[in-house]
């Protein structure tokens, strides 16, 4: 009987060993992209203006500046000083003329010529002036002013009869007026502070103050203050006249001694 040695199959081959060159090229493939994608985010973190950023830093516009403007100095004219020559040359001073005043030529009245006798011109008489009380030389006065005696007068003003008032005025030592010096007025209820000057109806240094809208018989006392407010006169008593031509009390403060 002849018996063959039993014949062994071939060797199988194996499987997939066809196909490993794609698994190696994929392999190459991520491998080379991570390197790629490596490599461009370094340059990205060194440069992130690069142009392969996908995410670029926006751009800002660009800031605008104003022009600082620039002072200019204009200088200023320098005022030239004036020399005044020294001494000064005196000016001269105006010497005043006296004017002399006419004196009023006396009238002279006719009289009856009789034949054979010169008649002479009959001088108008001259009118004689109310004495006025002025200090006697030697006396001693406690206020450098006094007042002349209250006279009396009536209103002149639109008010007429509807009125009283004591009024006056003040004169120095040379019988100059005087102006700004205080008078006080006191009576029943009553006190006011006039100044000399404030009424020239009663000359220069004049003053006047209403105490009532019709004449009647009362008792005021008046005194007159000096520049610093103290008294430079006597409290002067003035009764106050009942009648419309005696409506106005004036008193005159006459100043006797210095101050």
């Amino acid at each position: 009987m002849n018996t063959a040695p039993p014949q062994l199959p071939p060797p199988s081959r194996p499987k997939g060993r066809g196909g490993a060159w794609v698994l190696d090229l994929i392999t190459a493939i991520f491998l080379i992209g991570s390197v790629v994608m490596v490599s461009i985010t370094i340059l990205i973190i060194n440069n992130p203006a690069v142009g392969l950023n996908p995410f670029p830093h926006a751009i800002l516009p660009t800031k605008f500046q104003t022009p600082t403007p620039t002072l200019t100095f204009t200088p200023s004219t320098t005022p030239t000083p004036t020399v005044t020559p020294f001494p000064p040359t005196p000016t001269p001073t105006i010497t005043l003329t006296p004017t002399i005043t006419s004196t009023p030529e006396p009238t002279l009245t006719p009289t009856p010529v009789v034949a054979g006798i010169q008649s002479a011109p009959t001088l108008e008489p001259v009118p004689t002036l109310e004495p006025v009380n002025l200090p006697t030389i030697g006396v001693q006065y406690d206020f450098p002013f006094i007042a002349r005696p209250v006279r009396y007068e009536g209103n002149t003003n639109v008010q007429g009869c509807q009125w009283m008032s004591i009024a006056g005025n003040a004169t120095g030592l040379g019988g100059e007026p005087l102006t700004d010096l205080a008078v006080q007025i006191l009576g029943d209820d009553f006190e006011y502070i006039a100044f000399t000057g404030s009424n020239t109806n009663f000359g220069i240094s004049g003053f006047e103050v209403q105490i009532a809208a019709s004449p009647r018989r009362d008792t005021f006392e008046i005194q007159l203050l000096g520049p610093t407010g103290l008294p430079v006169s006597d409290f002067i008593d003035v009764v106050t006249g009942e009648s419309c031509e005696t409506n106005v009390a004036v008193v005159e403060f006459v100043q006797v001694t210095d101050y």
